[in-house]
């Protein structure tokens, strides 16, 4: 079409509207650029449906005017006889283009009356064209098919080409049938055909294809809802002399129909964001980006026109362009447009009297008088808004919706600038040159600024600010993962998955340790997951290693995705977290505290506090777990008197089934009981002071024995027996005092060398009283102290004195390793040894052997005078895998929730033997609580009898340990909640692995004190537990190391010389390197 012609029609058109006058300036573009592209017979479907209610008509009319365009432009590419135009790439990008919009139709479709058919109208259903017809809204459907005239002018060119094409060329046409009927799947999924799916077919059979079965079923009225013969009518209307015109025209044309889509989903973000519907917003704006992003590509289908034929047409073009289109030209201004129901929402949140200025007020307009304090004012909103932002950013569960917006309105801005208009820019460079003007003379060179202005500029300002901010914050990380790659290069081991030699090594997968229970996590990703492996376990670098590597890449195990998901603080609700945040960083003030975030705790390190590598887990406790915990508390404490049946009738057993499945036992198992106390102490001196009687010195009653008498846990020097009554309420008096008894011997106790505080204690005190008796085994070496601790108890027993309690810690509070990591062998050794005494001169090498060899002798002595063993397990629960198996009838374990459970102080507990009856000299209230039955006397008289509750048998006055109870239960619950579930033997094989890390990297720190030559060697697995030990040369200079790491915010702490760097559940790898950086960071302060 000549511009002659052009000018024309735009006279007429000019003249009907105007009385003759033609439009200047941007109207006359306007008017030049849609008559142009033919735009007004498409906008007459758009704005004028033949529905009564068109919910669906308009946006789906206007993508089927793009697919039917697009249809036209491949019959014209087919039927093309220029032998110079390379038709492949043209048709290949165009039913890439058809199957893109069919993608974005559907969308589009079901989108639309998911939304709009339901509002207001809670039954309706909401499955789009999914759903049966017909349907209130639905559109109009036939049951003869419809005719679409791009698909039979493109079935009609095909056959005329198909016989002369060479072989290559009836390929490319078959591949292109295949993949214009494969975008029509698409559709397939609603329960309405198009209505052309016959022609579908005969495009299939024009090729020699067997045609697609469709099921039988309504149609869609494509004819009255697309009017798709007005597509053809921009064909057949004209005389093009160019043959690039009809190319370029639809391009644009098909550009407008995808911009009337774009602008619709735009007004409907809007709608729903200023009705607070955030999250369907976002996925409207998200769906508007996606439709400029395919725009920016439809229009790069213009790159394969001939540069001659169009450079001839660009001269009859002089005097419009596409900035003719008001619909394009709308976009970013609608685009911004989204940003006022986000500042809306953000001021709206800001505390009363905040100073945000709106425009519009007083302020406002003192702006545009221009007397400065508007624009002061509107400098302080802004001001305002970008620090809500800011948090929005940082902790975006506080306002998930509203994140989920922004997040969206930054894609939208990327598929406006970086989708359509760098596209356009993209376009013009290509096809006329980047130094030369358009038909408007406009430089190419301008349309730079359409995508390089953003569209949300405060959003780029928080971004950068953001940023900045983490950068400095993270500088200590800068280069990490680089700088591990460069290290395991320069040791000749790139890409190999053994580990690192330097401190900032990347992570790294490994083997799965062999103990860890379930199958769980095999390896870790590089650079996320953790290795859960062992020094010893890990393989030398090998073709399998690689590509077990290979395989951790894939992604975080769901192993250490649980774990993850324990400790943030995604659980819980945002005000709660956010008062328990303030607090913390007030408290921390007060305690001079320097805040270092552990990697996955809160988003911009919310909990302002050390980085803890203690030797515990307090501190450390999963969030929700706490909150959940808090909440029931809370409850309780509101019920006052009545709560005390949840406690003793849920709470109380609830933990101790979790305790005994912790320990290998069954929730239910009979072999023990649970008893609660304040601290181990408490419940240790109770169960001691069973054998303080001065009647009954070492003779816990033990049931089930003959009627009326009772055996001995350890005899009495003279080898007398206090028999008592089976039932140690009906014993009460059974032996009168005054019987020429002078007063208990002194209790014998074997106990080891590192027995905590508490315990050597209170030793000490018996012994000063006259009242106990002890002897230490030597730790050292960890490896024999079972076969030496059992060869101790057989001698004494030899020799006539035996002893009546063993007290073992399961693993060392000093040194931290496990000394008895098997307890059924080490209390099966001990009941051998006091029965075998005699063996002490020929005694098998270990416990294991001893009992064997005690039973084969039939020597043993009887249950009853076996001593009272008790396993101290406080550094060990929760920890280090434990299965009491059959020693849970023949010991104690003594163990808090404190230290390795996390759960909070003021409660511990105490497995005790179903066989004992242990009737405490040392008792409350609480040990029987039958004094509140309704028939109870309301006094106990005194010289009564003394009766015991088995299940509480240790208990004292009213408990305090309801609370780290609670989160102990619910602990264990989101532990099992997790998938997969969690486990001690999975989360000791994750601290093992951080173990390696550490140790790996130690050697570059080059720390002055902690290093290997300081290390307590660290044994095998089975005796590790979660804590490494270096041993300094002074008190002063392990004091030192303290302080110069909380002085970088890492808490580390220690025993006298000793130093004592824990690990935990909730550390991971990036925090064992925030460890290694620090110890490297206070390496140039540390003395020798």
């Amino acid at each position: 079409m000549h511009v002659s012609s052009l000018q024309a029609n735009c006279d007429a058109a000019a003249a009907g509207a105007a009385g003759g006058k033609l439009p200047m300036g941007r109207a006359r573009v306007r008017l030049l650029y849609e008559e142009y592209v033919h735009l007004p017979l498409l906008r007459q479907v758009w704005e004028g449906p033949s529905t009564e209610k068109p919910v669906l008509e308009p946006l789906f009319a206007a993508g089927f005017h793009g697919i039917e365009l697009a249809f036209l432009l491949l019959a014209e590419f087919v039927s093309d006889s220029r032998r110079y135009v390379a038709k492949r790439p043209r048709v290949e990008l165009v039913a890439d283009d058809i199957d893109m919009q069919c993608r974005l139709l559907t969308e589009v479709v079901d989108a639309e009356l998911e939304e709009e058919l339901a509002e207001g109208e809670g039954t309706t259903s909401r499955l789009s064209l999914t759903q049966p017809f017909p349907f209130e809204g639905c559109p109009p459907t036939k049951a003869e098919p419809g005719h679409s005239p791009g698909l039979h002018r493109l079935t009609q060119a095909i056959q005329a080409k198909l016989p002369g094409m060479s072989t290559a060329e009836r390929n490319s046409v078959i591949k292109l049938v295949i993949n214009i009927t494969s975008a029509f799947s698409s559709f397939q999924r609603w329960t309405v055909g198009l209505g052309i799916e016959h022609q579908l077919q005969a495009l299939q059979a024009a090729v020699g294809l067997p045609p697609t079965q469709y099921p039988r079923r309504p149609n869609l009225d494509y004819d009255s809802l697309v009017r798709p013969w007005l597509c053809e009518q921009t064909l057949t209307c004209e005389t093009y002399t160019n043959k690039e015109d009809f190319f370029f025209r639809t391009v644009h044309l098909g550009t407008d129909c995808w911009a009337f889509v774009a602008l619709a989903r735009l007004a409907s973000a809007r709608q729903l964001a200023q009705a607070g519907s955030w999250h369907v917003a976002a996925a409207r704006a998200t769906q508007a980006a996606r439709i400029l992003d395919y725009m920016g590509s439809h229009v790069l289908l213009l790159t394969s026109m001939s540069l001659r034929d169009y450079l001839e047409l660009k001269v009859e073009l002089e005097g419009t362009s596409g900035e003719g289109s008001v619909q394009v030209k709308a976009l970013r201004g609608t685009v911004a447009q989204l940003r006022e129901p986000l500042e809306q929402a953000l001021l709206g949140s800001l505390p009363a009297g905040a100073d945000t200025a709106h425009p519009g007020s007083t302020d406002s307009a003192a702006a545009d008088e221009g007397d400065g304090e508007g624009l002061t004012a509107e400098a302080g909103r802004q001001e305002v808004l970008q620090r809500a932002l800011m948090a929005l950013y940082e902790f975006p569960d506080h306002s998930p919706g509203l994140y989920n917006y922004v997040r969206a309105l930054e894609v939208l801005e990327t598929g406006l600038l970086g989708g359509f208009y760098y596209k356009h820019y993209c376009l013009a460079t290509n096809v006329i040159g980047s130094e030369a003007r358009g038909t408007m003379r406009r430089a190419v060179q301008a349309l730079k600024a359409g995508y390089e202005t953003p569209v949300f500029p405060l959003l780029d300002a928080c971004r950068v600010a953001l940023g900045a901010r983490l950068d400095a914050e993270f500088a200590h990380r800068k280069g990490r993962i680089m700088q591990g790659i460069l290290a395991r290069a320069a040791a000749g081991q790139a890409g190999a998955a053994s580990g690192p030699p330097g401190i900032a090594a990347a992570a790294q997968p490994a083997k799965q340790h062999a103990g860890q229970a379930g199958g769980q996590a095999a390896a870790a990703p590089a650079g996320s997951g953790c290795p859960f492996a062992h020094a010893a376990a890990r393989p030398p670098a090998t073709g399998d290693t690689a590509a077990l590597g290979a395989a951790a890449a894939d992604g975080i195990t769901r192993f250490e995705a649980a774990r993850h998901k324990l400790y943030s603080w995604e659980g819980v609700p945002p005000a709660w977290r956010a008062e328990v945040a303030a607090e913390v960083a007030q408290q921390a003030k007060q305690l001079s505290l320097l805040a270092r975030p552990a990697d996955g705790a809160p988003p911009g390190a919310e909990l302002a506090k050390p980085l803890a590598f203690l030797d515990h887990a307090w501190g450390q406790l999963a969030p929700a777990a706490q909150h959940r915990a808090w909440r029931e508390a809370a409850a309780l404490f509101q019920l006052g008197n009545s709560a005390w049946q949840a406690v003793f009738s849920r709470i109380l057993p609830q933990a101790a089934a979790h305790i005994k499945s912790l320990l290998g036992l069954g929730p239910d198992s009979p072999a023990c009981s649970v008893q609660f106390g304040g601290n181990t102490h408490e419940l240790v001196l109770r169960l001691l002071s069973s054998l303080l009687d001065t009647r009954q010195l070492g003779s816990l009653t033990q049931a089930g024995s003959g009627a009326g008498q009772s055996s001995r846990l350890s005899s009495c020097p003279d080898g007398s027996t206090a028999g008592l009554p089976e039932s140690s309420v009906d014993s009460v008096g059974a032996t009168a005092p005054g019987d020429g008894t002078v007063g208990p011997p002194a209790m014998r106790v074997l106990a080891s060398d590192c027995e905590f505080y508490s315990f050597s204690r209170q030793l000490n005190r018996l012994i000063e009283a006259g009242l106990a008796e002890v002897e230490e085994v030597p730790c050292e070496p960890p490896a024999t102290f079972p076969e030496r601790c059992c060869a101790t108890v057989a001698a004494a027993a030899a020799a006539g004195r035996p002893f009546d309690v063993v007290y073992v810690s399961q693993t060392t509070f000093l040194s931290q390793r496990t000394l008895v990591p098997d307890i059924p062998a080490l209390v099966s050794g001990l009941r051998s040894a006091a029965g075998a005494g005699h063996l002490k001169q020929s005694a098998p090498h270990d416990a294991a052997q001893l009992a064997d060899a005690a039973a084969e002798s039939g020597d043993a002595r009887q249950a009853g005078e076996q001593p009272l063993i008790i396993i101290d397990g406080y550094h060990s629960f929760c920890a280090v895998p434990t299965n009491l198996g059959d020693a849970a009838n023949d010991c104690c374990y003594v163990a808090g929730l404190l230290k390795h459970a996390g759960c909070g102080a003021n409660c511990a507990f105490l497995t005790l033997p179903a066989r004992l009856a242990a009737r405490p000299v040392l008792t409350g209230w609480l040990a029987d609580p039958s004094i509140l039955a309704p028939d109870s006397p309301a006094t106990l008289p005194l010289g009564g009898q003394v009766g015991y509750s088995p299940n509480l048998a240790l208990q004292g006055g009213t408990p305090a340990y309801v609370l780290p109870l609670l989160v102990f239960n619910h602990l264990m619950q989101l532990w099992r909640e997790s998938s997969p579930p969690l486990s001690v033997e999975g989360l000791h094989d994750h601290v093992l692995g951080l173990q390696d890390r550490f140790l790996a990297g130690l050697g570059a720190v080059r720390h002055p004190q902690i290093n290997a030559a300081t290390l307590l060697p660290p044994e095998e697995p089975a005796r590790r537990s979660h804590t490494l030990v270096f041993r300094l040369p002074s008190t002063a200079a392990a004091a030192a190391v303290v302080k110069e790491l909380a002085a970088l915010g890492v808490l580390v702490d220690k025993r006298g010389d000793h130093v004592r760097v824990g690990f935990g559940p909730d550390h991971s790898c990036a925090d064992v390197d925030t460890l290694l950086v620090a110890l490297g960071a206070a390496a140039p302060a540390g003395t020798g």
